[in-house]
């Protein structure tokens, strides 16, 4: 795989993690079931009991989250992205500073992010994510 070749893959799969943010910001539940996989696969990990799994559960779970929070705002940094060597699987890692408003209280969580794409049909789509709350150092 050319160096090119590569960085145009590493911006695809950066790019529809900015996506994923954008939509998250946005509270567009539409938009964000764009950027996942829609079958019984899709598993998100995260700081709450239990895992959510599959498009159903996912979808209601954003539902609920962009019910009580407002003015949503993500900081991503430190961005990773990886390849398995057919290229159609991605992982990457980053770091977000998660920002939004529970009723009139400020929220900031340090979230510490691992991501799983999947190439489908010529594009990039999230089968997994793994979210927690990083511990103050």
């Amino acid at each position: 795989m050319s160096a090119i070749a590569s960085e145009v893959e590493t911006a695809a799969v950066a790019e529809r993690l900015r996506d994923y943010v954008e939509a998250v910001e946005a509270e567009d539940l539409d938009r964000y079931g764009q950027l996942v996989a829609h079958d019984e696969q899709l598993a998100w990990y995260g700081s709450m009991p239990g895992q959510i799994v599959g498009w159903g559960g996912v979808q209601a779970a954003m539902r609920e989250m962009f019910e009580g929070l407002s003015e949503i705002r993500i900081d991503q940094t430190d961005l990773r992205v990886h390849f398995s060597p057919d290229r159609q699987l991605a992982w990457a890692t980053c770091l977000w500073d998660f920002h939004a408003k529970a009723g009139e209280e400020a929220v900031l969580e340090p979230v510490r992010c691992t991501w799983v794409l999947e190439r489908r049909l010529g594009e990039w789509v999230i089968v997994h994510w793994h979210k927690s709350v990083g511990v103050p150092g």
